[in-house]
């Protein structure tokens, strides 16, 4: 039991219980909250639907709303949303009493939530960047490796030397030397590797400690 100047009972269970400071509450930013939450929740049903995993990018979401506090919600916390549903852009649309948000999207109690789930070139690129670096680093934790150990990489896949960024890959999985191979017969297989899909593309990756 510690004894000093903050504890004057025997036990901190004997202490009152803090009770809440109502005046530091923020009451318009929880309700803001919500309904970021709501629109988040309804953003990620619509991704699933279009089986677009959390890793791949997507350009655009839009709110539909009549409602201004959903609005002024939006405007306050698009970089969360953005964050959360990874999109590029979050926007709002304020719609009149009488007009109607349609059935495109998906619904949530303030309006609805429509994705642009279009795939550009860029976004693509970027997804399988992102899943390669998941999944090296798999490879890596596999192979009982420190974040410090440097590594050699070899990634296969048909058209992957066009789309895929190298220098974020060498970045984020420490990779000293890397090379991408469209051609199986240019393939340099590593110590440890893994074979497998992403998005119909047949894929290959293996790697190796260096020494210091």
């Amino acid at each position: 039991m510690r004894k000093d100047k903050w504890f004057s009972e025997k036990s901190i269970h004997l202490h009152p219980f803090p009770q809440a400071d109502e005046k530091v509450i923020n009451k318009k930013l929880e309700t803001q909250v919500d309904i970021a939450k709501q629109i988040i929740e309804a953003a990620l049903s619509q991704r699933e639907e279009a089986k677009l995993g959390i890793r791949w990018p997507i350009s655009e979401l839009q709110v539909l709303t009549k409602d201004k506090d959903v609005e002024a919600a939006v405007k306050e916390l698009d970089d969360t949303i953005g964050r959360q549903v990874n999109v590029k852009e979050v926007k709002v649309k304020l719609l009149a009493s009488s007009s109607s948000a349609g059935e495109e999207g998906k619904e949530f109690k303030g309006g609805r939530v429509l994705l642009d789930t279009e795939l550009t070139k860029e976004l693509e690129a970027e997804g399988f960047t992102r899943e390669l670096i998941r999944r090296v680093q798999a490879l890596r934790k596999k192979a009982g490796l420190e974040k410090k150990d440097k590594i050699s990489l070899a990634i296969c896949g048909k058209g992957l030397g066009k789309i895929l960024d190298a220098g974020k890959i060498r970045e984020l999985v420490n990779a000293t030397s890397l090379e991408i191979s469209d051609d199986e017969s240019k393939y340099r297989k590593q110590e440890l590797e893994e074979k497998f899909m992403v998005r119909e593309k047949s894929m290959k990756i293996s790697l190796k400690k260096l020494q210091k």
